[in-house]
């Protein structure tokens, strides 16, 4: 299992509410979170942006509202961008912005220069990240269960949250043919 695998266990897990959930059931879920938590809590440290890219970013955020279209009451305009599935991100509308001759990106360009280093190292520390996200997640011992112990009723999304943690329950052996049994 991939550490990005365990991220969307996670998120699965948080989501798992079933009415009349056992204790066993309970137990198992809240288990797997805590450990699940902890490994969450080392990949964040792992992407944190450091100080130096935390000052490029504020630098960036001051040259954008500087050259934004501003509204009735003089504040930078923003839009949407990046929407997907509902969500986006907002960002000011900047006259220029990819016009390598406006002021803008010439203003871009020299922040770009002068915080190099710290664009640099948050590049590689994303791929770093990434990288990570792809190797197989070790010393994980996640909390099994047997199929018993879930909850009727659980629903679909439920059930595949947890699965990954419910025990395969043993194949039935075949009833040996009985020699004195007639065939119907």
């Amino acid at each position: 299992m991939k550490n990005a695998e365990c991220i969307l266990m996670l998120r699965g897990l948080r989501e798992v509410n079933a009415p009349q959930m056992s204790m066993k059931f309970n137990y198992a879920i809240s288990k797997n979170i805590k450990k699940l938590e902890s490994m969450e809590k080392e990949f964040r440290n792992l992407v944190e942006m450091k100080e130096d890219y935390l000052k490029f970013m504020d630098e960036k955020e001051e040259i954008n509202k500087q050259f934004a279209e501003k509204d009735e009451d003089g504040e930078p305009k923003k839009k949407v961008v990046n929407e997907h599935q509902g969500r986006g991100q907002l960002a000011y509308v900047v006259p220029g912005d990819g016009d390598p001759k406006s002021e803008y990106s010439k203003a871009m360009i020299k922040l770009s220069e002068k915080r190099k280093e710290a664009i640099d190292n948050r590049s590689e520390q994303i791929k770093e990240y990434n990288a990570f996200m792809e190797d197989e997640a070790v010393n994980l011992n996640l909390h099994m269960i047997d199929l018993d112990i879930v909850p009727d009723g659980l629903s679909r999304d439920a059930m595949d949250a947890v699965y990954f943690m419910v025990k395969e329950p043993e194949e039935e052996k075949p009833i040996k043919e009985q020699k004195n049994v007639k065939k119907i």
